[in-house]
């Protein structure tokens, strides 16, 4: 076929996931392609849409299931010649786009559940088998969630491993040329960082910017006193320790766990700020369970934000407490941009961090306890911080996933 082949991305959402951001901002780093993009539900009032403004096309289907595999069949019996990207839909989609005479098709694995219930998987794992074709080339975004389709989906289905990309140019530190760590500038005026606030002439710092004391523990910037643990001066205000969660506000996140953990850390150390990053429908829930726990002074859900890079800079420390992940892109986008993480020791965080086990915790037994106790030798933290975003630039490039899918697309000769 002659001219610029056309790849057409399929998501079901266009509120912001990991993939749906991610593809939302890469439409412009490929060379010698169109895009186009099928929402199969389309937008809500009031919510967020990451293809709001976008310089391609976007078509979309309905709320309703019938309807939107029309819309779906007909947009893709319209353009059936041209690459199918599917994201993540389910075989009833995915057998929608190959009845419309698709043979071009990518469908990518971002996730591990399959079915609710036995009658479920009774329908779709059969229909699994029936939507993979030979003309299906099959993705999935980490190691453990290909294993997952494999066990209990299709063990005959070929799956290549592509890694979720991370912008090396957005995700990175503030700099500090002695680490090679982005520091904000100070103000004259002021004698303050004027991102971070932290005052210029308070005191020696550590390399966070946390200011030590007489009888500090060795390396971390805390004072350990019976039952109490002190923070020295640091970020925006003397002694506040940031600590942030983003993405999702939806079941499986493990979101009122990490509001207990968060009131348990602050009866111990009463000078955190606790902030909330995302959208979703557990919005109201949670809100409310920070007013039944008197929680509103210190923690706060602030939305969505566009510049999340800019929510790890300005915290210490992200916490991610989630219950099941394919991956998870905000560990590793915290992680790039200097910041420490704090994970459950589920089975995607630990591919992620299988050179950097410090930064998981045990969903078993006292959650809050074990997050206190690596908060305590906060450096280590830190410094593994820098030594992962080392590996995880090269690891998670966003390059790499570029070519990878460039080999892709180019395998299907179009």
């Amino acid at each position: 076929m002659g001219g610029v082949p056309t790849v057409h991305l399929v998501h079901f959402y266009s509120s912001p996931g990991g993939i749906e951001v991610l593809s939302s901002r890469l439409l412009t780093s490929f060379t010698g392609y169109l895009f186009r993009v099928f929402v199969v539900r389309p937008v809500t009032e009031g919510r967020i849409n990451v293809y709001e403004g976008a310089v391609v096309p976007v078509s979309y289907g309905s709320c309703n299931n019938l309807r939107a595999m029309f819309r779906l069949w007909r947009y893709a019996r319209r353009y059936r010649s041209e690459i199918f990207h599917l994201f993540n839909l389910g075989p009833f989609f995915l057998m929608t786009v190959r009845l419309a005479g698709a043979k071009r098709i990518i469908y990518s694995i971002h996730g591990t559940r399959y079915w609710k219930n036995s009658w479920q998987r009774a329908v779709r794992k059969p229909l699994w088998r029936w939507a993979i074709g030979k003309n299906v080339k099959i993705t999935s975004n980490s190691e453990y969630s290909r294993r997952v389709f494999l066990e209990k989906v299709y063990h005959g289905a070929e799956i290549q491993v592509v890694y979720n990309p991370m912008s090396s140019g957005r995700f990175v530190p503030y700099q500090n040329s002695s680490r090679g760590i982005v520091t904000p500038p100070v103000s004259k005026e002021t004698g303050m960082n004027e991102e971070r606030g932290m005052m210029k002439e308070a005191g020696p710092m550590t390399e966070r910017g946390r200011m030590k004391e007489p009888g500090v523990m060795k390396d971390t910037g805390m004072v350990k006193e019976p039952g109490v643990m002190k923070m020295p001066q640091m970020a925006k205000e003397p002694g506040i320790m940031k600590i942030v969660y983003a993405g999702r506000l939806d079941r499986g996140k493990n979101l009122e766990k990490w509001i207990d953990v968060a009131v348990d850390l602050h009866r111990g150390l009463k000078m955190t700020l606790f902030e909330i990053y995302g959208t979703g429908p557990m919005y109201e829930s949670l809100a409310a369970r920070i007013r039944s726990k008197g929680a509103e002074d210190y923690i706060a859900i602030k939305g969505y934000r566009s510049d999340i890079e800019n929510v790890y800079r300005e915290a210490d420390l992200l916490l991610f407490l989630s219950e099941y992940e394919s991956f998870g892109n905000v560990v590793v986008e915290s992680i790039l941009c200097g910041t420490p993480v704090i994970a459950s020791d589920i089975p995607s965080m630990r591919e992620i961090f299988r050179d950097y086990p410090l930064f998981l915790v045990s969903p078993e037994g006292d959650l809050s306890g074990q997050v206190a106790a690596l908060m305590q030798d906060y450096d280590s933290l830190a410094n593994a911080a820098i030594s992962a975003g080392v590996n995880f630039r090269e690891r998670f490039s966003e390059k790499g996933y570029i070519d990878t899918l460039d080999k892709i697309y180019l395998s299907f000769n179009g």
